[in-house]
């Protein structure tokens, strides 16, 4: 007999399955949203290229057969379309086809059970800072190719209630507890993401958050939200991609090392320049000393998939 299995009362498929089944969240998107999700497949299917130096730009084969699984995360990178009416099409996303890519683990010691829900976005808008009184539209900055975002369930594995919740926002995210939600069906819960960023929230409004290695503290990165015709159902549209306490086959794309988006090249200090000489004074220069420390995402870099993150092997990052 093995003592002190963690993995003991892990769930089984079926369990797994009614997991999903009675927690599973309904994610709304903003009535003015332009990027959807869609599923990884579509995205390969619709003209999407493969680059790594020193070769052609080629199509991904199959569901990424040909993607490479031991390099480094700028070894290699996907692009949209090269033609222009496509691009702005793939852009888009494709909602009615979109998937829950959802990543079963074990947390706690064992005790619980976290359900990692990844979504896929072909394509992120740009964002918005709030700078005390102001409202700043960024325009192109903070646009990238690919966004991945995710929600993860915690759920008791010997009582079936679900724990917690974190709702990934940007590069960092939060837990909740269940009764922060608003519920459907009784159990399912109500997500938003924030328009063209994607985040996730428990409540829609418009939500700010402190952009990092940024100072003073009163500047922030601002994140709408609100319910539209426009929602995700994940219990009825998911694909278990991997369990980690059981033998499981992978999917080629979910090993993929490299970026989902290249590293957008646009004149950033322009860019910055024609948003900053349309306001005051008194905020044009501390918006210009802020938009010098912006994170990575916001200088339009594609992102690594999910089994690239910390927390596919971790537990979440928390604000």
């Amino acid at each position: 007999m093995v003592k002190n299995n963690p993995y003991s009362a892990m769930p089984n498929s079926l369990q797994i399955g009614a997991m999903i089944q009675a927690y599973a969240p309904w994610v709304y998107f903003h009535p003015d949203e332009q990027y959807f999700p869609s599923s990884v497949l579509w995205f390969f299917q619709n003209g999407v290229e493969l680059h790594q130096p020193g070769r052609i730009p080629r199509p991904v084969i199959n569901d990424g057969d040909n993607l490479p699984n031991n390099g480094g995360a700028d070894d290699a990178f996907l692009d949209l379309p090269s033609d222009q009416p496509n691009k702005e099409r793939v852009k888009k996303g494709f909602l009615s086809n979109a998937v829950a890519y959802i990543h079963v683990k074990s947390a706690l010691g064992g005790t619980c059970t976290d359900l990692a829900i990844w979504l896929y976005y072909p394509f992120n808008g740009g964002g918005k800072f709030q700078l005390g009184p102001f409202t700043i539209d960024l325009g192109m900055i903070g646009e990238h190719v690919s966004d991945w975002e995710h929600i993860t369930l915690r759920v008791d594995n010997f009582h079936g209630n679900l724990r917690g919740v974190y709702l990934s926002q940007h590069a960092k995210g939060q837990w909740l507890t269940p009764r922060k939600f608003e519920l459907m069906g009784g159990t399912r819960l109500v997500v938003y993401a924030s328009l063209h960023g994607h985040a996730h929230y428990s409540t829609p409004t418009s939500h700010t958050h402190l952009a990092r290695n940024i100072d003073p503290k009163d500047i922030q990165m601002l994140d709408d939200t609100a319910k539209s015709n426009n929602v995700m159902d994940i219990a009825s549209t998911y694909n278990v991609i991997y369990v980690d306490y059981k033998p499981f086959g992978i999917e080629p794309w979910v090993s993929y090392t490299g970026r989902w988006g290249p590293k957008i090249t646009y004149a950033f200090t322009n860019e910055v320049m024609k948003i900053a000489n349309k306001l005051e004074d008194k905020v044009k220069q501390l918006f210009i000393k802020v938009l010098q420390k912006i994170p990575a995402e916001l200088r339009g870099e594609g992102p690594q998939g999910p089994k690239m993150k910390e927390s596919w092997s971790g537990d979440e990052r928390v604000k």
